[in-house]
């Protein structure tokens, strides 16, 4: 949801530097349990250089092209251009590590093709991608079941793995 990711960067002493989504609601959501603004506008529309340097880049860029509820028109769906424009960040600023989340479907959208795509275009520009489906309800106190995808990408690293603690008493 709006603002989960810099609740979770905030939470651990991590500053946020930008922000963005292009829908009014989330800004006033946003900017209503945050100090730091912002940006509303389609990202597409934002030059990288206006975005302030930074060392990890967390994104749930657009699920609609990739999901079983959606057309699954993929890469054909202008909606998933957001895909490409986090990947422009991260070229510009050399981003350290990529935090990026969409729907369960993005691993075997198009027979696997999308998601080896993306794959291959984040190690094409030197990232080690590790990644994870995680049903959040096993993690938030909110009880509906929503996996999602997790990919955590690391600039130039060769040795990590994502691993995460399990709550046990949600299993």
């Amino acid at each position: 949801g709006t603002g989960a990711f810099t609740l979770a960067l905030s939470e651990n002493d991590i500053e946020v530097v930008f922000s963005n989504d292009m829908i009014e609601e989330s800004k006033d959501i946003y900017n209503a349990n945050f100090s730091h603004q912002l940006t509303k506008k389609n990202l597409l529309d934002i030059d990288v250089g206006d975005i302030p340097p930074h060392d990890i880049l967390c994104g749930g860029f657009p699920c609609q092209p990739f999901s079983i509820a959606g057309n699954r028109l993929g890469f054909e769906d202008e909606r998933s251009n957001v895909f490409w424009k986090i990947l422009e960040i991260a070229k510009h600023h050399k981003t350290k590590c990529l935090v990026l989340e969409n729907v369960k479907n993005l691993q075997g959208h198009d027979k696997g093709n999308t998601f080896k795509k993306i794959t291959e275009s984040l190690e094409e520009l030197g990232y080690t991608i590790t990644f994870k489906i995680i049903d959040t309800s096993k993690y938030s106190h909110i009880p509906q079941h929503r996996e999602r995808i997790y990919m955590v990408c690391l600039l130039e690293d060769k040795n990590f793995s994502f691993s995460y603690l399990t709550n046990e008493e949600n299993l």
